[in-house]
């Protein structure tokens, strides 16, 4: 527990600092010759640091597996502030991130961390988003797979 406090000292330093995820992280430019969106996306995510990625950076990363545990880490502080935060749609990141439970990139503890997010959901928020039929029922499908796990 010692080292987990020390490693999220040493980690907000950085934030503080406002180290860059190409300089956090040592990654390098994707320089192939054919620039396709992903690859500007992706070239242009490294120079952001932490705290400037949104929702869509977030999304995206969750899918192409780029730094997954920094993904689901940010994934479940925009969770926690908005339940049905997404980019592409309401519910979205909830979603993407519920594909990667089981993996070396979910701790136990971020697991219990979302349930506990799902647990204090208020349902009829449902009621007030702009969501359709079809979101709903995938938003609380969505809830109900990650309570199950």
């Amino acid at each position: 527990m010692l080292f987990q406090k020390n490693y999220s000292k040493q980690r907000h330093y950085k934030l503080k600092n406002k180290e860059t995820l190409k300089q956090i992280y040592h990654l390098q430019y994707d320089s192939f010759a054919f620039k396709s969106g992903l690859i500007n996306w992706y070239n242009s995510l490294l120079d952001k640091t932490p705290d400037e990625l949104d929702e869509n950076d977030i999304a995206k990363m969750l899918r192409q597996n780029i730094l997954p545990a920094l993904a689901v880490q940010k994934a479940i502080e925009m969770i926690e502030i908005n339940l049905m935060v997404g980019y592409l749609y309401d519910g979205e990141l909830l979603l993407v991130l519920s594909n990667l439970i089981g993996s070396d990139y979910f701790s136990p503890l971020q697991l219990l961390k979302l349930k506990n997010i799902i647990n204090n959901f208020d349902d009829n928020m449902l009621n007030v988003a702009a969501m359709s039929d079809e979101e709903k029922k995938l938003f609380l499908a969505t809830m109900k797979f990650i309570m199950n796990n």
